[in-house]
């Protein structure tokens, strides 16, 4: 990124221009990969909330409703990845943005990630109870290597399920537009208030003092003034 930004600046690039172009939602400036980035993002919460809590049934037991441990895993699951998911998003949220709390950073995170991370969650758990119901019989152990293929499965259709849900909540401003055209402007500031140049010197410096061995010069005395302003004048001789 350090070259892009140095290439941008010998371009002579505008930063402003980067930045209103990194921070625009239209659909001209909005990117699939920005969507994609959004939503894994949410994923990534979401991964480790489902991971947590499968393990946490597998603990109990296992703990099995109606025969099967995916309602457990759904109950636990949710809650984790959604606490996982607000938490990824406040630190995204709150450094991007100027003059932001940390009770208003919250609630804005929580604004953010809790539609897409039930988008997400429907993908994900609509395919573990298809295959926990229909594809496999008796259901797969939660420790068995079957299970958490299935799971990858299960996080890939998470992923279209929130795709357009990110979409929207950019859209809406709700979500951050992580676009790095927003810090490559912030470089080239840096880079062009970091070129060499000769600096002035400070009004309150002190006069400089003259090197060792060398005398200063003596400056030229004028007439001496008297305290009326007017030049003294030398005494007459008889």
């Amino acid at each position: 990124m350090h070259r892009e930004a140095e290439r941008l600046g010998r371009e002579g690039a505008d930063p402003e221009q980067l930045r209103r172009d990194g921070r625009s939602t239209d659909d001209a400036h909005l990117q699939r990969w920005h969507v994609a980035n959004a939503d894994s993002h949410c994923g990534a919460g979401c991964t480790l909330g489902d991971i947590a809590g499968d393990w946490i049934v597998f603990a109990l037991g296992p703990w099995m409703i109606a025969g099967a441990t995916v309602w457990p895993e759904i109950i636990l699951a949710f809650p984790l990845a959604w606490v996982f998911g607000i938490v990824f998003q406040y630190f995204t949220i709150v450094p991007m943005r100027e003059n932001v709390g940390r009770l208003e950073g919250l609630w804005l995170a929580v604004r953010a990630d809790t539609l897409s991370i039930i988008a997400f969650q429907l993908g994900l758990f609509a395919w573990m109870i298809v295959s926990a119901k229909l594809i496999w019989q008796p259901p797969l152990p939660i420790d068995s290597p079957a299970h958490w293929w299935m799971m990858q499965v299960g996080m890939i259709l998470g992923f279209f399920t929130a795709y357009p849900v990110n979409r929207w909540l950019i859209k809406m401003g709700w979500k951050e537009k992580m676009d790095d055209r927003t810090h490559l402007a912030e470089m080239i500031e840096h880079e062009s208030a970091m070129e060499p140049g000769r600096p002035e010197a400070p009004a309150d410096r002190p006069p400089a003092r003259p090197a060792s061995g060398t005398r200063a010069r003596p400056r030229a005395r004028g007439r001496a003034r008297s305290t009326s302003g007017s030049p003294e004048t030398p005494p007459r001789r008889r």
